[in-house]
C-alpha cells in the first residue's frame, strides 16, 4: 500500500479499507443519515454518520485521494519493471543552475 493511500485511509472511517471503497462506504453513510428515525439517540446516531459523511468532503481528503490514485499508477508501472532496474527514493539533487517551468523557478 503506498504511503499517501495509508494517510488518506486513516482520515476516514473505518469501513474504508482502500481508495476503491470510499464511494461505496460514503453511500453507506449517507443511506444511514436519510434512514435513521427519530428521537435522543437516533439524533446521536444521525449526527455521527453526517461526520463521517463529511470527512469524504474535506480538502486535504480530496487532494490526498488524487495523489494516491498518482502513486497507486506508478507503483503499478514500476511492478512491471524487472531487477535489473533499481529505484531511488528520497533523493534530493543540488543543481549548478536553476530549473524553470512556465516561466517560474522550482
Amino acid at each position: 500500500m503506498a504511503d499517501s493511500e495509508r494517510s488518506l485511509l486513516n482520515r476516514l472511517p473505518n469501513e474504508v479499507k482502500n481508495i476503491d471503497d470510499m464511494g461505496r462506504v460514503k453511500k453507506e453513510f449517507e443511506d444511514k443519515v436519510k434512514n435513521t428515525g427519530s428521537g435522543f439517540f437516533n439524533g446521536i446516531r444521525k449526527w455521527n454518520y453526517k461526520r463521517q459523511v463529511n470527512k469524504f468532503g474535506k480538502k486535504d481528503v480530496r487532494q490526498l485521494r488524487t495523489g494516491t490514485r498518482g502513486e497507486n499508477k506508478v507503483i503499478e508501472e514500476l511492478i512491471k519493471l524487472d531487477d535489473s532496474y533499481h529505484i531511488l527514493c528520497g533523493v534530493k539533487l543540488s543543481l549548478s543552475h536553476w530549473v524553470t517551468y512556465n516561466g517560474k523557478k522550482i
